[in-house]
């Protein structure tokens, strides 16, 4: 007669810890793959708006750039249809043109061979690392020019 042989205590509580133990260690490597699947679709997503983003943002600083060069020649031309701009007083026209004009740092009318007629300029500030001029020169019907020299915000840094 045979016996049913009966597993011993040592052996069920082997089997019970080993259990235990890999319980824990299966549902984590669940969640953590779970957990990459979320991570690199959140990155994606993030990555596709902060490109849009970019996008919008370069579009609307072209458009900035675009205005801003165009209301330089506006200026220009508009300070250029002054009757007394072709022979300005020294020291009295282009000062007082100066002090109108908000951006602009310093206007000059020059000869047509380069040489100066009048200029005139504002002091250099103490902080001026976030600026650079830009200068504009429009043509005068008597064969002069017109330099004006602009503050514009300085991108290069």
């Amino acid at each position: 007669m045979n016996r049913p042989r009966h597993t011993g205590l040592q052996w069920k509580l082997t089997v019970a810890v080993v259990a235990i133990v890999i319980v824990p260690l299966v549902a984590s490597a669940i969640l953590i793959d779970q957990i990459g699947k979320v991570a690199a679709n959140f990155g994606a997503t993030e990555s596709k708006e902060r490109a849009s983003m970019i996008e919008q943002v370069s579009r609307v600083y072209r458009d900035l750039v675009s205005t801003t060069k165009s209301l330089q020649v506006e200026v220009a031309q508009r300070i250029a249809s002054r009757p007394d701009i072709a022979n300005p007083i020294p020291e009295i026209t282009l000062e007082k043109i100066l002090d109108e004009e908000a951006n602009l740092r310093a206007i000059a009318v020059l000869r047509p061979d380069g040489s100066v007629v009048d200029e005139a300029s504002k002091p250099v500030e103490p902080d001026e690392t976030k600026w650079r001029d830009a200068v504009v020169d429009h043509q005068l019907p008597n064969g002069s020019s017109l330099r004006l020299t602009f503050r514009v915000i300085d991108t290069s840094n």
